[in-house]
């Protein structure tokens, strides 16, 4: 009765977080890049949706960018939209969401697998629910979830990276575990170079890790060996190169070091210390009485501190460089931010099994005063404890849109432009919008403007056959 109740607890805080943005998907719709990418695919000659969409995948390699997972994913994902319309699209972002927190729970499922001695279901929710609101409570996903590009290019490929570092380091062997977990690993470093770096760093901090405990490494080191391998696919491709020139003519290797160094500090200095504090407390708590000290070589938690430290500026190392300045985008703040908090778990259950390793002690948290960090917690999140007003968390702002209409009328107006393109007559379509709501900024806009010309507006123009321009104009 009380694992129900424990359970039941945290379905309800998780799903209070995960529902208002299965709800916002249903809002979303098409932007920029997708209609574009449409373009490429449907103008490419010869064979069926899939061969159109790997000659697609393979032109933007060489053209544009190496995130070859990405590419083919943005090339056969055109064929939701453009067969099944706004359905099939909000389907995809509901989809995408289900896999981020699947990818979530796989992780956690395999790292308290390999330290604890049981493992309970409301533990893996509540680690779901730290997690969840860690990332989302003050960030926008507008480029993660509800956009066509952003899951193909950044959220799919990651999902992928997140579910093959666990599975690389979960207790269990076997040669179709390790298959499976090598195409997740090919499959993630195919997407940004962001996330090629984080497989191929902590991969290559678990093989440094069982060279060091002189524990068999083979498993690991082909893993890390397939993860390096579709990195330098990635890597190298032409279109990295020419892309980069289209925006400067030197790599700047030390200034953006510095860049990622300082970002790197400043995000987890804000995760440690601000509003998720009592949460972070509290998942120490929870894991702890779990833990076990003798089932794995547990090392210095401040060494495992640097290190983990170092790997997030590995990963945010090539974003800075491939922009030769410190412009670091909301997408790829959203990898980094998961990737810091899923170390954060990492170092604490390192930290419990190392400190009860070297005590040779065992410290029992009691029910009542897990309870009361739990309330601690709860008035965490409030304004009266925190000069992030209440209202500000994105998870509230979604159920306070919905139900004040701001979601409709984000909605309506996005109808409107997309009924006056698929009406039209070859004719340039202009479009007034009065109701509209731009306060909606976690669901990726259309993104058109008043200027025909504007790239978005031309590249949305070439995908609909039946009108020579579109113009829209917000009232």
């Amino acid at each position: 009765m009380k694992k129900l109740v424990k359970t039941t607890l945290a379905v309800v805080f998780l799903a209070a977080i995960i529902i208002p943005y299965i709800i916002a998907a249903f809002y979303g719709n098409p932007s920029a890049d997708d209609f574009t990418n449409a373009v490429g695919v449907l103008r490419t000659e010869g064979g069926n949706f899939f061969v159109k969409a790997l000659r697609r995948s393979s032109a933007i390699y060489y053209e544009w960018q190496g995130t070859y997972t990405g590419n083919y994913l943005v090339s056969f994902g055109t064929a939701i939209f453009h067969n099944l319309g706004l359905k099939g699209l909000r389907l995809e972002f509901v989809a995408g969401i289900a896999f981020f927190f699947f990818s979530i729970s796989a992780f956690l499922v395999c790292v308290l697998k390999a330290n604890a001695k049981e493992i309970e279901l409301w533990q893996i929710l509540f680690g779901c629910t730290v997690v969840a609101f860690a990332i989302l409570y003050r960030f926008n996903v507008n480029e993660i979830l509800y956009w066509h590009t952003g899951l193909a290019v950044y959220t799919v490929p990651f999902c992928f990276g997140i579910i093959a570092v666990g599975l690389a380091f979960s207790l269990d062997k076997g040669w179709v575990k390790t298959a499976l977990t090598a195409i997740c690993a090919f499959l993630a470093v195919g997407g940004s170079l962001d996330i090629s770096a984080f497989v191929c760093v902590t991969l290559l901090l678990g093989l440094i890790y069982l060279v060091y405990c002189k524990k068999s490494f083979g498993r690991v080191a082909i893993l890390f060996a397939v993860a390096v391998i579709g990195s330098f696919i990635n890597v190298l491709a032409p279109g990295n190169f020419a892309r980069h020139d289209s925006l400067s003519e030197s790599f700047p290797v030390f200034q953006s070091l510095r860049y990622a160094i300082v970002g790197v500090g400043l995000r987890n200095w804000g995760i440690v210390f601000g509003v998720l504090t009592p949460f972070l407390v509290l998942t120490v708590i929870v894991l702890w009485n779990n833990v076990e000290s003798d089932r794995l070589e547990f090392i210095n938690p401040i060494l495992l501190a640097v290190a983990l430290f170092c790997a997030e500026i590995v990963i945010d190392f090539p974003v800075y460089l491939g922009y030769s300045s410190n412009t670091f985008p909301n997408r790829c703040e959203f990898v980094s931010r998961v990737v810091a908090v899923l170390y954060l778990i990492v170092l604490f259950v390192d930290y419990i099994g190392w400190y009860k390793k070297k005590n040779q002690t065992v410290i029992q948290f009691n029910k009542q005063y897990v309870v009361l960090v739990a309330l601690v917690v709860i008035m965490a999140i409030t304004p009266f404890a925190s000069e992030y007003a209440f209202e500000n968390y994105f998870p509230f702002r979604i159920y306070n849109d919905m139900a004040t209409g701001e979601l409709d009328r984000y909605r309506r107006g996005n109808d409107v432009i997309l009924s006056a393109l698929e009406n039209a007559h070859g004719e340039d379509v202009v479009v007034d919008i009065y109701e509209y709501s731009l306060d909606v900024d976690y669901i990726q806009s259309m993104r058109l403007r008043s200027d025909p010309e504007y790239w978005v507006n031309a590249g949305t123009a070439m995908y609909y056959e039946n009108v020579n321009s579109i113009s829209v104009n917000y009232k």
